[in-house]
């Protein structure tokens, strides 16, 4: 698009300086073109190309247009997250698909479709508002003051981990122990919830531990053992060292995963 407006706007140029002073305005090859098409030019005076005029867009069609890209991006979302998915849109792509759609209104529809494309893939690699699963390792004491109270923390309280969950994201909590200053192990899957708020809140436990925490709706399920089951989880890669991921704390896990451990704890 910019070559193309580039060209008009040289061969604008051009025209004016040979319309206006023949070969006397460039000593070079313009000059040698004056020449030889001089009297074409004479009786085109007044009619050069100057570029194209601005097109006005019109808003009915850029509507039906918009609205056509949006039930194709919306098709891509997890149906649970579409709250999520309206406010990024809102805020990432409908700009840029106004930019894109104004910038080539005038072009073909190879290139219309090229653009829409290439938005559609932005949406699809969109991990915020595809569902994520993931492994929260706390001890079951614990894990059961967050089911009482609705709530999940991660890393000691920090925030830094909870800033990667997003709303309806799935966690199983896995508990090594039975209690965090007990040295009595355990080695279950205790629990499995869903997050439900967009941002992590701060609560003061005392003067100088205030942690930070999600919201969390939980799913009434069983504890499940996880030494049997070692071989049919893939984040598990070395069963020989397999408690060295949940060092962790909370990490991602493939939706498989998720799907073979939530079955046992629902069923």
């Amino acid at each position: 698009q910019a070559r193309r407006i580039g060209g008009h706007l040289r061969a604008g140029g051009r025209g004016d300086r040979q319309g206006a002073g023949g070969a006397q305005g460039d000593a070079g090859g313009y000059a040698r073109h004056a020449d030889r098409s001089g009297t074409a030019q004479r009786q085109d005076r007044g009619q050069i190309d100057r570029g194209p005029a601005p097109v006005a867009v019109d808003p009915l069609e850029m509507e039906e247009r918009l609205e056509r890209v949006l039930k194709k991006i919306l098709l891509l979302v997890d149906p649970q997250k579409l709250d999520v998915a309206y406010r990024r849109i809102c805020v990432v792509y409908l700009p840029y698909f106004l930019l894109i759609y104004v910038k080539t209104y005038e072009s073909t529809i190879l290139f219309r479709v090229i653009y829409v494309n290439r938005l559609v893939n932005l949406v699809k690699n969109d991990r915020l508002w595809l569902m994520k699963y993931w492994i929260n390792t706390i001890s079951k004491d614990h894990v059961l003051l967050g089911v009482k109270g609705g709530f999940t923390q991660a890393g000691h309280g920090k925030n830094i981990a909870l800033k990667r969950l997003s709303k309806n994201d799935w966690i199983i909590f896995y508990s090594p122990k039975i209690s965090y200053v007990d040295v009595a192990t355990l080695q279950k899957f205790t629990a499995i919830g869903q997050i439900n708020d967009y941002e992590s809140y701060q609560v003061a436990m005392s003067s100088d531990f205030k942690p930070w925490r999600r919201s969390m709706i939980f799913t009434p399920s069983k504890e499940v053992e996880i030494r049997p089951i070692l071989g049919d989880l893939s984040f598990i890669k070395d069963p020989s060292h397999w408690g060295y991921i949940f060092r962790f704390g909370l990490f991602e896990i493939p939706e498989q995963d998720f799907t073979f451990i939530h079955k046992l704890m629902i069923d």
